[in-house]
């Protein structure tokens, strides 16, 4: 299906500010998108990778994948958004997976992402989505979701865990576990404070 705001290479210096997206115009009820709510997706290299967008203030719900998904791409800004919900807290209105996905895959990293702050007005809101609120995958190939923030942030009501940290133990073979959830293989993340 189609994705609600897409961003592909070498897509850059953008501010995605107070949209709605997979709502309709009154923000209750869900008019969604058959894909990911925003999708950023990069090609081989780090000159290719989408960079250097902020999304603030934004209600991204009611989806068919997830509210926002990365494959491939760096130094992005996800404060004070809605993602599964709406800025009364209503349910019924998730993503059909997760709120936030970082998914490093086949020599394609995700890298300096900040989701929230110290700050808890820039705090994200995820609620009520099918998966996890956000999840950090590494897959196969040398790849690393490396040097990313996530600050303060509000979870309830998510499918899955608030926040995932995945990947492979050693290798590129099966999913084992791994120390702090396979947390070894996303190199230098920070999680300072969640709520």
């Amino acid at each position: 299906g189609s994705h609600g705001i897409y961003f592909f290479s070498r897509v850059q210096g953008f501010e995605v500010d107070t949209n709605t997206v997979g709502l309709n115009g009154t923000r209750d009820a869900p008019l969604p998108n058959g894909g990911d709510g925003m999708r950023f997706s990069g090609a081989s290299g780090g000159s290719n990778y989408p960079r250097q967008t902020t999304i603030e203030g934004c209600t991204i719900s009611g989806n068919t994948g997830s509210g926002i998904y990365c494959h491939a791409c760096k130094d992005q800004e996800v404060f004070s958004n809605f993602i599964g919900t709406n800025a009364l807290g209503a349910a019924g209105l998730g993503n059909g997976e997760e709120g936030i996905y970082l998914y490093a895959s086949w020599y394609h990293h995700v890298e300096d992402w900040t989701i929230g702050s110290g700050d808890p007005a820039d705090a994200n809101q995820l609620a009520n989505n099918l998966g996890d609120g956000i999840r950090l995958r590494r897959g196969v190939g040398s790849s690393q979701n490396r040097e990313n923030n996530i600050g303060i942030n509000t979870f309830g009501g998510n499918g899955g865990l608030a926040i995932d940290l995945e990947g492979y133990a050693t290798g590129d073979g099966p999913l084992v576990p791994g120390p702090n959830n396979c947390s070894n293989n996303s190199r230098n993340n920070s999680i300072q404070y969640t709520l």
